[in-house]
């Protein structure tokens, strides 16, 4: 009861929400790079002390992803005041969009808000900012915070849902409360095709589905009757 109402607080100045999800996807993305990686063989052995990884390309292209240290950031979205700003390598490389985003999770009248921002997203995105030799926000280094310790500067969905209980995905919570989700047809483990083929529109689009279906998720957490009358 303690959790549900700080976020419940926190929920009352709405404005000043910053909703957010990264998406990520691997350094490495042809068989022509892969020839020359040169962490092939750290992630040979990764896949040699883990069960669920193997060690063939196809599995690195979909699954080193969530490695900090075998993939990268490629776009990231935000939605503040009711407007939805995303940055993506488009036009770039992943320095220059940690330099654009780093102004925005600088602004500490800003609470961040996503699912499973904690366990992800956040350490994620400090270590890429250590990787690309460029200096993260302080709060980011979230080594030795409890959750609970952060209620005044980020939210984490997952955290809400979880409820001492078990892990759930995006996916699922959106499926389970409003019948609908932005991953019926694609996941996150598409975004590295998608970079290939250059198809940024499709990428920047399904992170900004991301952000706002947690927001919805959220909001029926908190409001379910208002969420079933509307339906």
């Amino acid at each position: 009861m303690f959790y549900m109402i700080g976020w419940k607080r926190n929920m009352k100045d709405n404005k000043s929400i910053l909703w957010f999800d990264i998406e990520t996807a691997p350094e490495c993305l042809t068989e022509v790079e892969r020839a020359t990686y040169p962490k092939r063989r750290l992630w040979e052995k990764k896949s040699e002390t883990n069960e669920w990884i193997e060690w063939t390309f196809n599995w690195y292209i979909k699954k080193a992803s969530v490695y900090p240290e075998f993939s990268k950031v490629v776009c990231v979205s935000f939605k503040l005041w009711d407007k939805v700003k995303t940055i993506s390598i488009k036009d770039s490389d992943e320095k220059k969009l940690l330099e654009e985003v780093f102004p925005i999770l600088h602004q500490q009248m800003n609470r961040l808000w996503w699912f499973n921002i904690y366990n992800f997203d956040i350490p994620f995105l400090w270590k890429r900012y250590i990787i690309n030799w460029y200096l993260p926000p302080m709060w980011l280094d979230i080594a030795n915070v409890k959750p609970w310790e952060l209620d005044d500067v980020m939210v984490d969905v997952m955290q809400i849902w979880k409820h001492t209980s078990f892990w759930c995905s995006l996916d699922l919570l959106s499926i389970t409360l409003l019948w609908e989700s932005p991953k019926s047809e694609w996941t996150w483990e598409y975004v590295a095709s998608a970079l290939l083929a250059n198809n940024f529109d499709w990428i920047e689009k399904y992170c900004e589905w991301d952000v706002l279906y947690a927001e919805k998720c959220y909001e029926y957490i908190m409001n379910p009757e208002e969420i079933l009358i509307s339906k």
